[in-house]
């Protein structure tokens, strides 16, 4: 008991530091280097309420990252599964996406800041299945996790913004179609339009796909429930939940499985961990 009170007086203390004293408000120590954040950030604070962020995808997207290959982050947001990567894996490069104007300023700091800038490339677009100039919601600074090409009343503030979108394809043949170990996806239900984008790089490069999927989201893009069962079939890729690392075969265990985690792994079909 007397521990529990220790580490959590201690969380207190820290936060007080990170969010009021100058040269420490806004940006914090993860995994060795600054990261830089909006105030108010719901992310960031749950972050200090917890000590981490999101442990278990984490370590499963270091592992699923290996050794000297690309990673796509696609939807990065401020990094926070980034520089893990880059942290644990000095052999492997990140290509990361994020679309968010205010967003990619603090991750462009915390990437020009890190000791990664060689390995570590950002990209201020939205990933879809067609290149051009698109509406974007962006939400206030507390709420920039939810910021995507849809509003899908999960944050405040919502207000459209022009970006540019891209088909991750071009990205990839840009970095001189490097191998590619994994692709992690956070787009706020604009993941099947994502995944269009990148059809040559999954055909060549099989890597394993970790994205969110969640059925909020997908609602607001006239997404159903069950297209990423039909995008799997069609592409030979297996679902598998990822707390559970249980395979998702059908709609009704895919629906049992979102009730729990909106994360899914997804892995070739001929791949030998499925």
């Amino acid at each position: 008991m007397a521990m529990k009170w220790f580490k959590d007086e201690r969380r207190r203390i820290k936060q007080f530091f990170r969010t009021r004293v100058p040269g420490l408000k806004g940006k914090f120590r993860y995994h060795h280097t600054w990261c830089y954040f909006p105030e108010g950030s719901i992310v960031v604070q749950r972050f200090f309420d917890t000590g981490s962020y999101e442990p278990e995808t984490v370590e499963l997207a270091i592992d699923l990252a290996g050794e000297d290959a690309t990673v796509f982050d696609i939807g990065s947001h401020l990094g926070m599964i980034s520089i893990p990567i880059l942290r644990r894996r000095p052999g492997v490069k990140v290509i990361g996406v994020e679309a968010s104007p205010k967003t990619f300023e603090f991750l462009k700091r915390t990437r020009d800041e890190s000791s990664f800038t060689d390995r570590w490339t950002l990209h201020q677009v939205a990933a879809t299945d067609e290149a051009g100039t698109i509406t974007f919601f962006a939400h206030n600074a507390k709420d920039g996790a939810y910021d995507g090409i849809q509003a899908t009343g999960r944050g405040e503030g919502a207000r459209e913004v022009s970006v540019e979108a891209v088909r991750v394809d071009s990205l990839w043949e840009q970095a001189g179609r490097p191998k590619v170990s994994l692709v992690k996806m956070d787009v706020e239900g604009a993941e099947i339009s994502a995944l269009k984008g990148m059809s040559a790089m999954l055909a060549s490069e099989r890597p394993a796909l970790l994205l969110e999927w969640n059925t909020v989201n997908l609602k607001a893009h006239g997404v159903a429930p069950g297209a990423l069962l039909d995008w799997a079939r069609a592409n030979d890729y297996r679902i598998f939940s990822q707390q559970y690392r249980l395979p998702v075969e059908d709609a009704q265990t895919l629906a049992v499985h979102s009730q729990v985690c909106d994360n899914f792994l997804l892995l070739p079909a001929d791949s030998s961990d499925s």
